[in-house]
């Protein structure tokens, strides 16, 4: 961001310091009608608002405010006759110097802030790098060996388990139990398709193929003991079935 020149505004000048300087050096301005009093005052106002920023400013205006102070209290002290002219000639060349000296000073700031800024235009490695040992196998095997290495990693990254699920299925005995509990002591014929549990309905089917060759295979299983009897009218005919009562004639 760029940084505002100090401008004084005085009785008798306005304009930068370092002109008032100049003129002053030149013999071009009456510092009697400058009062130092309100440019001290601009100085500090300027002093604070530079703060923090370019002190190299700073530095340069107060050079320049002292010997405006100091110019113009050899002009306001009694000095001798005999040595106002060497005294204005000495101080006029070591004004001289001192300016050249600032001038020097602005064009070594400016050179240096030319060149590349550490962390702005170039960064420094940080910390230095430890020691890095790298352990690298070697490994006197022949071409068939290192084949069979490379199938037996192979085979254990494509190696998968396969778990089969068992599937829910009604057996032989849950249907044994379901028909003796609907046929009770019913000796009426009664439809086969009657007498499936309830669950048929809303079973998947595999579920449900399940249902009924165990319902089936349980009434088989029911006539082979002599507890049920069935009876099929014609080939493709509903399958009928009942319960045996040996009291009763049948």
């Amino acid at each position: 961001m760029a940084i505002e020149q100090l401008e004084l505004q005085l009785d008798g000048f306005s304009g930068p310091l370092d002109l008032l300087l100049d003129l002053a050096r030149r013999q071009k301005v009456d510092l009697r009608q400058i009062s130092m009093q309100a440019l001290c005052d601009q100085y500090l106002e300027y002093m604070a608002n530079l703060r923090g920023r370019r002190i190299e400013i700073a530095a340069e205006y107060l050079v320049m405010a002292a010997w405006l102070t100091y110019l113009k209290s050899k002009l306001l002290l009694p000095v001798s006759d005999k040595d106002t002219e060497d005294d204005a000639e000495m101080m006029a060349l070591y004004l001289a110097h001192r300016l050249e000296r600032l001038d020097a000073m602005r064009q070594s700031v400016k050179r240096l802030f030319a060149r590349s800024l550490l962390h702005q235009d170039r960064f420094v490695r940080g910390q230095p790098e430890p020691m890095v040992i790298h352990d690298r196998a070697t490994y006197d095997v022949t071409l068939l060996e290192l084949v069979r290495a490379y199938g037996r990693v192979q085979l254990k990254q494509n190696y998968s388990t396969y778990e089969v699920k068992r599937p829910k299925i009604y057996t032989m005995d849950i249907a044994m139990e379901n028909l003796r509990q609907v046929l009770g002591q019913v000796v009426k014929w009664r439809s086969l398709q009657d007498l499936l549990p309830s669950i048929l309905a809303d079973a998947e089917p595999d579920m449900q193929r399940s249902v009924v060759a165990g319902t089936f295979a349980a009434t088989l299983e029911l006539v082979r003991q002599g507890q049920i009897e069935l009876r099929q009218a014609k080939a493709f005919a509903p399958i009928e079935v009942r319960v045996v009562r040996r009291d009763i004639d049948v």
